[in-house]
């Protein structure tokens, strides 16, 4: 549960493999704070069992140092690869939407999560991929922001109803 007592509305999970988060981590801090969304968002990141000891220690010293109560960091024993390690992350979540990232991504924009959650609101949508928030992309005209998946508008069932 959140400092509200309440399961957040989002979980952003973050695989990593020999990366350091520092930068990435910071990013996403900046922006839960100023924007207020701390009982709103949680940020989970998993190591899956770097074998570079030194990064693994910046890691760990990252969120020791300075804990946030919506923040968990993890490591893992025995590499579990990139898909299965996105399927633990995203067993823990506690949140109603899931925001996967890379670890080697850093946002360039200080709206990136409220993009994602104004989206999801706004299109009731099932799923969103994509994002606003990276400089270096391509393609950077407004049809190229986001896909939605509008599964019930479509006319199709989710797994549930089937």
């Amino acid at each position: 549960m959140s400092a509200m007592g309440v399961s957040p509305r989002l979980s952003i999970l973050v695989p990593v493999f020999n990366w350091d988060l520092t930068m990435l981590v910071k990013r996403l801090r900046a922006e839960i704070e100023a924007a207020g969304l701390q009982a709103d968002v949680e940020v989970k990141c998993y190591d899956d069992a770097s074998t570079d000891a030194r990064l693994r220690e910046i890691n760990r010293a990252l969120f020791a140092q300075d804990r946030r109560e919506w923040e968990e960091y993890r490591e893992v024993s025995q590499n579990q690869g990139r898909a299965k390690i996105r399927n633990v992350l995203a067993a823990a979540a506690r949140g109603e939407w899931l925001l996967f990232m890379d670890a080697d991504v850093v946002p360039d924009s200080d709206k990136y999560i409220q993009s994602y959650i104004k989206e999801i609101l706004e299109n009731r949508a099932d799923a969103i991929c994509g994002g606003t928030g990276y400089g270096q992309r391509v393609l950077k005209d407004p049809q190229y922001d986001f896909y939605v998946y509008l599964v019930t508008a479509a006319g199709q069932s989710d797994a549930a109803r089937r």
